[in-house]
């Protein structure tokens, strides 16, 4: 049977199908959608907005901050022509920016000026944020999903730091990412805005370290607007107070559907996501739907997800923060949950004690078991495929290579292990009769490219003309290389994933028990099971299918550790209870073994792993072995008790010892008074 293979590219879906469906057209994401043209007309698409294509026009913005015209430098005069009617309102990027790339420059003598050499040196400043205390952002700057990589701030002395010093008024950024940061600032420091007054930030991200004194955030310092689907993955230090791995202090507006990843440190208010909730004026602070799972770290007011709400006030709803990857079990709001609990659902919570409860997937991708969600434009996109960003494709950067990997023949076929973007190597079980595969990929990054090459065969069956087939048959191994954007920069990353064909994947199914002396043991499943002290217990895998070509090794996981007869890397392992394992003041002890299971077939990947608990219960085994000694001398007869065998059961306690008499002709015996040592005279 033979399956034709059509190719769709549509947001982030490579689909290879069985099913007709129309192609949609991918946003270009080269560098010259537009030549800036400041002299006869700024607004050359006619949208309103000032097209920014160097660092030069992005540095500009400082000198007309409402975005109603072009002004180049301080002195220089206000262009406003090519604006449509009613005048231009704000600024975009019509490519990605690159402070370390001369290509970003229109002169690269100012690269020494942005850019930071050594922060070691006080007077290697770097970029000077956008604004100031008293003149903020008033207009939009829009992003269109391009990036601006390399930005470097040498400011601690200075307050309001970030790529934007002070955003206020009506002001909109969206769908801007900022990577590779590193920002150094004192108070309100962010790796996007360092005070965010008012207006909205939507779709934007940050990646990189950003320190500060306090009001430190991995995207905002300090936030007074409403911030929407975005994210952060910085390491955030505040050498005081007030530090959150996306927004340091947030005292009015909401925080929704966005995330941070990022390790968090400082003294004191000091949170996951948030460090501090101010809410001052009782203006109904929100933070919904939104998580935090990096390490969380300081000496008063730490919270998992935040660190402190001050007064109390603030409501914070169906969010959530990792109490393993955090290190921290409490927060001033929202609900713990481990790594397992945060990774397993792949979609929204229908209970409100379940994970994501009442999350969109409008705004969020679930992707698989194993995965934490990430998040899709959202609203300030465009609906349709004619412009840059697309709705529902994923922010960039959220991670590297494959979001999804499905093969299908006429259904869905197993992967073993299930997939997750960490895993390179799967091993895909198909029907002997198939000799034709489909493959869905979804990657993290829209703009990716895809290689798909079988073991021994150079044709690339991704770009093969459409009606083309991939033809597999047992023990191909077909490899899937994604070449795309890094997660941390704006450099290319290639990773690769094999998929081994034709192999029945293992099912570890159980670990029978067999005990000797012979006992009657439910060995089916993987209940615990009850065992006794003194005997000898085979425990034995059954992990049917797979290549039959196994390498196991078993772990003792809990319990006082007992001697393995013969090797821990056995089909089955065995085990010598002794007679005095469960100690005299207990009636059973308890002991659990995992056996993790590997198929040489596998690449070396563990195929899984399965457990067993045993119960072991105390035994009679015995009692004490004594002697009775005599000695006698002209002062009379000593009588002595010498125990010569311990008790088998292993029992502790203190031999208590009670000399008895019988007088003659009576059958009863007497206690003697006094007499109660193991010596008698």
């Amino acid at each position: 049977m033979k399956y034709t293979i059509i190719c769709i590219l549509s947001a982030n879906c490579l689909l290879f199908g069985l099913s007709q469906i129309v192609s949609a057209q991918q946003p270009a994401q080269t560098s010259d959608t537009f030549e800036c043209d400041y002299a006869t007309d700024i607004d050359q698409d006619d949208d309103g907005l000032i097209e920014i294509c160097n660092l030069e026009g992005l540095d500009a913005i400082r000198y007309q901050l409402n975005g109603s015209g072009y002004k180049a430098s301080v002195d220089a005069d206000v262009i406003t022509t090519g604006c449509k009617a009613g005048g231009c309102t704000g600024y975009e990027l019509t490519r990605d920016l690159d402070f370390n790339d001369n290509e970003s420059y229109s002169s690269t003598a100012n690269k020494v000026v942005y850019t930071v050499d050594d922060y070691k040196d006080s007077a290697d400043k770097g970029w000077q944020p956008i604004g100031d205390a008293g003149n903020f952002l008033a207009g939009i700057f829009e992003g269109n999903g391009y990036t601006i990589s390399n930005l470097t701030i040498n400011r601690p002395g200075l307050s309001n730091v970030g790529l934007f010093a002070h955003k206020g008024g009506g002001s909109k950024i969206s769908n801007v990412g900022l990577l590779n940061v590193t920002i150094k600032g004192r108070i309100n420091v962010g790796g996007l805005v360092g005070l965010h007054n008012s207006g909205s930030i939507a779709n934007g991200y940050a990646i990189g370290p950003v320190e500060g004194l306090a009001a430190v955030g991995g995207l905002v310092g300090s936030n007074s607007g409403d911030i929407a689907n975005s994210y952060a993955s910085a390491g955030v230090r505040a050498t005081s107070d007030e530090a959150g791995g996306l927004v340091g202090g947030h005292s009015s507006g909401s925080i929704t559907d966005s995330y941070a990843t990022g390790s968090v440190e400082g003294s004191g208010a000091i949170g996951g996501l948030v460090g501090m909730i101010s809410d001052n004026f009782n203006s109904g602070t929100i933070i919904e739907n939104s998580y935090a799972v990096g390490s969380v770290e300081g000496m008063s007011n730490v919270g998992g997800l935040v660190g402190l709400k001050n007064l109390g006030r603030g409501t914070i709803v169906n969010s959530y923060w990792d109490i393993e990857a955090s290190g921290i079990l409490t927060s001033a709001g929202g609900t713990s949950k481990t790594t397992v609990e945060l990774r397993t659902p792949t979609e929204a919570g229908s209970a409100t004690t379940d994970a994501y409860y009442n999350w969109s997937a409008d705004n969020w991708d679930f992707g698989a078991s194993s995965q934490l969600p990430i998040l899709k434009y959202k609203d300030v996109c465009t609906p349709t495929t004619a412009g840059q960003p697309i709705c529902d494709a994923f922010l960039p950067h959220q991670g590297v290579g494959l979001r999804t990997l499905e093969v299908s023949t006429e259904s869905i076929v197993r992967l073993l292990p299930v997939f997750s973007s960490e895993q390179s190597a799967y091993i895909a079980d198909l029907p002997s009769s198939t000799d034709s595969i489909d493959l869905r990929l979804q990657s993290y990054d829209f703009a990716a490219a895809f290689e798909i090459k079988k073991q021994g065969d150079n044709t690339d069956y991704f770009t093969a003309a459409e009606g083309s087939t991939i033809p597999v048959s047992r023990d191909d191994i077909v490899t899937i290389r994604v070449i795309g954007a890094a997660a941390d920069s704006a450099a290319t990353t290639t990773t690769s994933y094999t998929l081994q064909i034709g192999f029945p994947p293992i099912t570890l199914a159980a670990i029978s028990v067999a005990e000797d002396p012979p006992a009657d043991i439910d060995d089916a499943d993987n209940t615990d099971d009850t065992v006794n002290e003194g005997s000898v217990v085979a425990l034995s895998a059954i992990a049917p299918g797979g290549s039959e070509d196994y390498t196991y090794q078993w772990m003792q996981t809990s319990g006082r550790r007992l001697a393995i007869i013969g090797s821990s890397t056995a089909t089955t392992l065995n085990l010598e209870i002794p007679e005095d394992f469960v100690l005299s003041a207990d009636t059973t002890d308890g002991v659990a073994f995992t056996m993790t299971v590997t198929d040489a077939k596998s690449n070396n990947v563990p195929m899984g792993s399965v457990s067993k608990a045993l119960a072991i219960e105390k035994q009679d085994n015995g009692n004490i072995g004594a002697e009775l000694e005599e000695e006698s001398d002209t002062d009379g007869t000593m009588l002595t008790v010498v125990v010569t065998t311990n008790d088998p059961d292993g029992n502790p306690d203190t031999i208590d010892y009670q000399w008895q008499k019988q007088t003659r002709g009576s059958m009863q015996w007497m206690d003697i008074s006094g007499a109660d040592t193991n010596i008698y005279e």
